[in-house]
């Protein structure tokens, strides 16, 4: 009888706790204390520096390295979706977010500003390539020259400017230094300065680029005798052709250059002391080696 007693007591010990766990609420594991990355406050901050509002606001999903980015419309309809790789930092996730949303939205002309942020200084960065082709540029050179008969220093002097393309016109006037030439048994004095126009051709688009140049040139042949019976001076004008081949080291402003560049000179031209007595022709040629430097006003 006793025992019967006890179990029934157990019974009853065991449905009252039963019951005390039943009243007790239920408890569910404790949410994430992490902030969400990219928080929805820095997506909409970053939204309203685009000049766009979103309504209601962009699901953002992080997986791994995935970021997805999905903009719903009040109807439900989903006006854009997309999967990136998601970004290291939030800020940079929320600006991807934002830049998404503010192209399906339409304000394209702000989020492509956005889209292309200024790198970090980490980023390794391209060379900027040198846009001379659309500037105009004004060169100097200095010269040494040779025709066959003696040396002589000389100076350039340019303007150069854009035609299509790598492809560019010149203007430009040189001089060298008087030479002698053996007449007889005297001497006479020479001089060709010369007016040229052009045009040269570009090969190349980096630092260091060529140029072929091709020009008419009209000279003025000064002549000057020395030590003969006529002194006064006699001039002529001798039209002729010239090559140039530049190497040119290309600046934002300044752009130092080489140059080597041949002439010919189309009529022939003596001199003479008196007729049948000496003469002597002049070359026909030059050839000219410089070291000069183009500079571009405004640049």
């Amino acid at each position: 009888m006793r025992l019967g007693t006890c179990i029934v007591d157990a019974m009853w010990v065991g449905l009252a706790l039963m019951a005390i766990m039943a009243s007790l609420p239920e408890t569910s594991p404790s949410p994430s204390s992490e902030p969400p990355c990219p928080d929805p406050s820095d997506v909409e901050a970053q939204l309203a520096r685009l000049g766009a509002t979103s309504s209601p606001r962009p699901e953002i999903t992080v997986t791994d390295d995935r970021m997805r980015v999905v903009l719903r419309g009040q109807d439900g309809l989903t006006l854009g979706s997309r999967e990136v790789e998601a970004p290291a930092s939030c800020h940079e996730r929320a600006t991807v977010a934002a830049v998404l949303v503010a192209t399906w939205m339409g304000i394209w002309p702000e989020a492509s500003k956005a889209a292309n942020p200024p790198p970090s200084p980490g980023t390794p960065q391209q060379p900027a390539t040198q846009a001379r082709e659309s500037r105009t540029e004004i060169g100097l050179a200095l010269l040494g020259a040779y025709d066959g008969n003696a040396f002589g220093a000389g100076v350039a002097s340019e303007t150069r400017w854009s035609l299509l393309g790598p492809l560019r016109g010149f203007v430009g006037l040189s001089a060298t230094t008087e030479r002698e030439k053996d007449v007889g048994s005297g001497h006479a004095g020479y001089m060709r300065p010369a007016l040229e126009v052009g045009p040269a051709l570009g090969l190349g688009r980096g630092r260091t680029r060529g140029e072929i140049g091709l020009s008419g040139r009209l000279g003025l042949l000064i002549l000057r005798g020395k030590d003969l019976p006529v002194t006064y001076l006699r001039t002529h004008a001798v039209p002729g052709a010239a090559a140039d081949l530049r190497l040119v080291f290309a600046g934002k402003q300044l752009s130092p250059f080489i140059t080597a560049s041949g002439t010919y000179w189309f009529s022939r031209q003596t001199v003479s002391v008196d007729p049948g007595v000496a003469t002597a022709e002049l070359p026909r040629w030059d050839a000219q080696i410089g070291l000069g430097f183009l500079w571009a006003p405004g640049s």
